[in-house]
């Protein structure tokens, strides 16, 4: 899966081989140059999805067996030519890049580097959805590309990666690579993404400063675990932070319920500066306690009890 080795193989090995077969039989290898040019194409299409990949794909199928027509019109043999058209057009291609590139057909692969030691593995993306990335291996899809970032996840002494982090909304999933699965996680997608909906729209609502912060903290009571937790930066865009380094500093007053906290001119980084504002509710309010919403905005401008 190396990507130079594998580049070479793919270009050199079907030409290499048709030559051979050619001597094998006391043939002049024609149209070599077509060969090539159809393993080029082969190579072209990872980057390729849906129909633009069918069609480099069925493009560099057909180079190849025309190319394999002419050990028919020497040797008028169906069983010698299909069987060079199969492999020299498909299978020798498909070994020489690690991976068959007839699965996943809608998603082309994203960068040409591999993730030790399980070389197979691969980054995909959804060429409908933008930048969002997922992961295949040599026969099929793993995990459909809707994440925003997939990162290594937990690493052993010997450097190999076991998991990864599938990161979207604000929040990570581990997928194991050994069970194959997503691990089940603590986090509400639905409340995630919602909470997603409604920290960016309050941050539409004006000319948010650089690098102006929100977070929003939702804990079930009864179950003492966080099941949403959205932290954004505003930066034009909403960029969502994955990790709690270096995003807004600890209170260091608790909050009451229904309870204000200002916090003015907070150094956030070196050169950052901004006016915090924090609170806290229950829901429901009137009764048995179930949620707890905790919410912080570090704004250049001093924030309102009403924002």
């Amino acid at each position: 899966m190396n990507q130079r080795f594998c580049q070479s193989m793919c270009f050199v090995a079907p030409p290499l081989v048709y030559w051979m077969v050619c001597r094998y039989f006391n043939l002049k290898a024609e149209k070599v140059w077509l060969l090539l040019l159809g393993s080029v194409v082969f190579w072209y299409a990872q980057s390729l999805g849906g129909v633009f990949r069918v069609a480099a794909l069925t493009a560099s199928f057909m180079m190849i067996a025309y190319t394999c027509t002419y050990l028919y019109k020497s040797l008028k043999s169906h069983t010698v030519t299909i069987a060079s058209i199969l492999y020299l057009g498909v299978l020798l291609p498909t070994f020489s890049i690690g991976y068959n590139q007839y699965t996943c057909l809608n998603y082309p692969r994203s960068g040409y580097y591999y993730l030790a030691p399980y070389n197979g593995i691969l980054y995909i993306n959804d060429t409908t959805n933008g930048d969002l990335v997922g992961l295949r291996d040599r026969y099929g899809l793993l995990v459909e590309p809707e994440y925003e970032y997939i990162r290594p996840g937990f690493v052993t002494q010997w450097g190999w990666t076991t998991s990864f982090l599938l990161q979207k909304d604000g929040y990570s999933q581990t997928y194991h690579i050994y069970d194959n699965k997503i691990l089940p996680s603590d986090i509400k997608p639905e409340l995630q993404s919602r909470l997603c909906k409604i920290i960016t729209g309050y941050f539409d609502g004006f000319d948010e400063g650089c690098a102006d912060r929100g977070e929003i903290l939702v804990t079930d009571l009864q179950k003492d675990k966080t099941i949403g937790h959205v932290r954004v930066s505003m930066h034009g865009l909403a960029i969502w932070q994955y990790e709690n380094s270096n995003f807004l500093p600890e209170d260091t007053t608790t909050v009451q319920v229904n309870e204000f906290l200002r916090t003015d001119s907070v150094d956030i980084t070196e050169y950052e500066n901004k006016n915090i504002l924090c609170y806290a509710e229950n829901i429901p309010n009137d009764s048995t306690a179930k949620y707890k919403v905790y919410v912080r905005l570090a704004l250049d401008k001093t924030p309102t009890e009403k924002e």
